[in-house]
């Protein structure tokens, strides 16, 4: 390689056996567990950071599922990272590689499967302030050589400067592991300065499927909610014209039950009436009946009725100029007299 393309890297191991830690002075390297509050259950972060004035990019395998301390400590984590003093374009490749340094050298050895969980089999990562651990040595000395044996027989095209690269920004685009595509990750990272890679992500073609799952439940749900919509409208429409009917009913019962009361009314006014005039005509004919019964009584008498009506003479006017009355003069005053009694009566009691 020419001088500007002269390669530099280091792999740093970092974690939390009992309280965090990291067998560097990078100051880059910051407490992951407290960084990440949902995190996977394995990682590949790559981010572009500065020591001083030099940029970096650091490529961050992290391991978060189910990790306990030493002590037993739940939301531990372990981590092993490469820095390179340019960007790597196949990041694929170094995930490999810290994936395959990590199952080697790491599970079974630093971490144990205790129950569900993986845990810490020694408190710290030193044996004293500045020695390591025999197993932290191994582990370190072990990814050097397979690092530097993947990078040394790369081609130069595959290392890419960082001076057109950002500084790690807030946004971190998510990619599924085996969904990236090196010169997509190179266009992201350009633009982001970090970015997060993972095989416990969702594929493209699971969040396609999801994708188009959600838009189905969405289309679904709208329909739903549509149905819904003119459903309650139908209902209160059928509520309000029932209402309707029904005060309608009960207006018109109320009147009926008020025309029923007026007719009552009236039913037993004329009722009274008819029984006042019942009562009246009952006063007049037992005024009237001694009356009649005195005329049957008169018109009795055969001979008597012929004395009245009955004249053998001729009438004529010069001889009998009393004789011009139909009845005897007595008979006629008797039937007027009553008469008059009989029509007073009647207007009295009419009245």
């Amino acid at each position: 390689m020419k001088q500007e393309l002269t390669l530099h890297f280091e792999v740093i191991i970092h974690g939390v056996p009992q309280m965090h830690e990291c067998d560097s002075e990078d100051k880059n390297i910051q407490k992951f567990y407290s960084d990440n509050l949902n995190p996977v259950e394995t990682e590949l972060r790559l981010e572009i950071r500065k020591l001083g004035d030099t940029p970096y990019c650091y490529y961050h395998y992290l391991v978060y599922k189910n990790i306990i301390s030493y002590s037993g400590r739940p939301k531990s984590f372990f981590g092993l990272s490469l820095r390179l003093n340019m960007y790597y374009w196949d990041a694929l490749c170094i995930y490999k590689i810290l994936d395959l340094a990590f199952n080697a050298y790491v599970l079974n050895r630093l971490l144990k499967p205790e129950n569900s969980n993986l845990k810490y089999t020694i408190p710290s990562f030193f044996n004293d302030k500045s020695t390591p651990h025999k197993m932290i040595s191994e582990l370190k000395e072990s990814t050097n050589r397979l690092i530097q044996q993947i990078l040394s027989g790369s081609s130069r095209e595959k290392f890419i400067l960082l001076d057109s690269f950002p500084i790690k920004s807030e946004k971190a685009p998510k990619y599924y592991l085996y969904d990236c595509h090196n010169n997509k990750l190179l266009t992201e990272l350009k633009q982001y300065g970090n970015l997060i890679i993972s095989p416990y992500f969702q594929s493209e073609s699971e969040s396609k499927l999801r994708s188009a799952h959600q838009n189905e439940l969405q289309r679904l749900y709208e329909q739903n909610q549509k149905l819904k919509q003119q459903y309650d409208n139908s209902l209160q429409e059928l509520k309000n014209k029932q209402e309707s009917e029904l005060q309608s009913e009960k207006s018109n019962s109320k009147k009926l039950k008020q025309e029923i009361e007026q007719k009552n009314k009236e039913l037993n006014g004329l009722k009274d009436k008819i029984k006042q005039y019942k009562d009246k005509y009952q006063a007049i004919y037992q005024l009237i009946e001694p009356f009649i019964s005195i005329k049957s009584n008169k018109a009795s008498g055969p001979s008597e009725v012929s004395a009245i009506f009955e004249e053998k003479e001729p009438y004529t006017p010069h001889k009998h100029k009393n004789r011009h009355r139909l009845f005897p003069s007595g008979l006629n005053k008797y039937i007027i007299l009553v008469s008059a009694i009989l029509l007073f009566l009647i207007v009295i009691l009419l009245s």
